[in-house]
C-alpha cells in the first residue's frame, strides 16, 4: 500500500532572494510535519526537490520520489512573500498534477513556526486516481516553474 504523507521541505525561495552565487541546480531534502507514525515519516528522505536556474528569469523546483519505500506526492505547497509571478506545471510521463491544491493550505503547515500559509493559490496536486496520478517512482517528477518578480 502506497503511503501518501505530508512533508515540509527547506525554504529553497528565502535562499534564492539571498542572491547567491549562481548555479544550474541544487537539491533539498524533506522532513516529517504530520502524521507521527515513524513507518510513514521515515519516507521523507526519499523525496527531494531541485531548484533549477531555467534563465531568462525563471526558477523551477522539481519534486522527485526515489520510492525506496512505497510512496507518492501528491501535494505542493509554496509560501512566498513577493518573489513569484506566473507559474506553470510541467511533468513526467505517468504524473497528472494541476493547480491549485486541495486543501488550499498545507495540512499541519499551521503546527510550524512561523506557521506555513500558502501564497496566492502558488500550490499544486495529483488528479484523480491522486496516488496513482502521483510521484511514485524515481523515473517520475513534477517540474513547478515560476517567473520570478523584480526586487
Amino acid at each position: 500500500m502506497k503511503s501518501k504523507a505530508r512533508l515540509f521541505g527547506s525554504a529553497p525561495a528565502a535562499l534564492l532572494a539571498a542572491n547567491p552565487p549562481a548555479q544550474a541546480q541544487v537539491v533539498y531534502g524533506f522532513k516529517c510535519i504530520t502524521w507521527n507514525v515513524a513507518a510513514q515519516c521515515a519516507t521523507a528522505p526519499q523525496y527531494t526537490v531541485e531548484v533549477e536556474d531555467l534563465g531568462s528569469g525563471l526558477v523551477g523546483f522539481k519534486f522527485r520520489n526515489t520510492a525506496a519505500v512505497a510512496s507518492s506526492i501528491t501535494d505542493v505547497y509554496f509560501q512566498d512573500g513577493a518573489l513569484f509571478g506566473n507559474s506553470l506545471i510541467q511533468q513526467s510521463s505517468g504524473v497528472s498534477f494541476s493547480t491549485p491544491a486541495t486543501p488550499a493550505n498545507l495540512p499541519g503547515g499551521g503546527s510550524l513556526v512561523p506557521p506555513f500559509q500558502t501564497t496566492n493559490n502558488f500550490s499544486a496536486d495529483s488528479d484523480n486516481p491522486t496516488v496513482a496520478n502521483g510521484v511514485n517512482a524515481s523515473s517520475e517528477w513534477v517540474r513547478i516553474v515560476f517567473q520570478l518578480q523584480n526586487g
